[in-house]
């Protein structure tokens, strides 16, 4: 899709630019990703229930600068959104995304279903990007990315970028039956 202006905003070079090698990205766990990103569920029911450990996990092959905070967010969004977690993975999760520098708390999200909630937040080039939960279960709910600073985002303040709402999780015992 191609991208579309803001009234009296010029589009930036690096909107075209939707990935570097041209290639849709892959979503699959089968994958060419390193074994510590795989989100399948025999692999994440066995991350560590210890947010210190799980905080160790997410900053797994990177470095202690700014990008790593950074990668270490979009692992967290990618746990949030790619994987089921069982409880203690997910309690262990929350509280070593806590622990990234940078990361706040939003009190007031809204996810693209409107339903609202609280959020986890990290603002990265002008962009706040938040994980947003329910209010009284802590269940994920969705991502929302909000402009907070227009000269670095080259958008207006309060622009919603990115919206999505995960509406259902279902885990079932065997594979779905394909009809020809």
């Amino acid at each position: 899709m191609e991208p579309k202006p803001y009234p009296g905003w010029p589009i930036p070079p690096e909107a075209y630019d939707h990935n570097s090698t041209g290639r849709p990205e892959r979503l699959a766990d089968f994958d060419l990703r390193p074994e510590y990103l795989r989100s399948d569920y025999a692999y994440v029911s066995a991350l560590p229930t210890d947010p210190q450990k799980m905080y160790e996990h997410l900053y797994t092959g990177l470095g202690t600068d700014a990008k790593a905070d950074v990668e270490a967010w979009s692992r967290v969004g990618g746990l949030l959104s790619e994987a089921y977690l069982p409880a203690a993975q997910r309690a262990a999760l929350y509280r070593a995304a806590a622990a990234i520098l940078g990361v706040t708390t939003v009190d007031h999200a809204v996810d693209a279903a409107s339903r609202t909630g609280i959020a986890a937040a990290k603002t990265i080039g002008g962009v706040r990007e938040e994980y947003i939960f329910d209010r009284d279960t802590y269940r994920y709910l969705g991502k929302r990315s909000v402009v907070v600073d227009e000269a670095q985002a080259k958008a207006p303040v309060g622009s919603v970028l990115e919206s999505s709402a995960e509406l259902k999780v279902s885990v079932v015992d065997r594979a779905p039956q394909v009809t020809r």
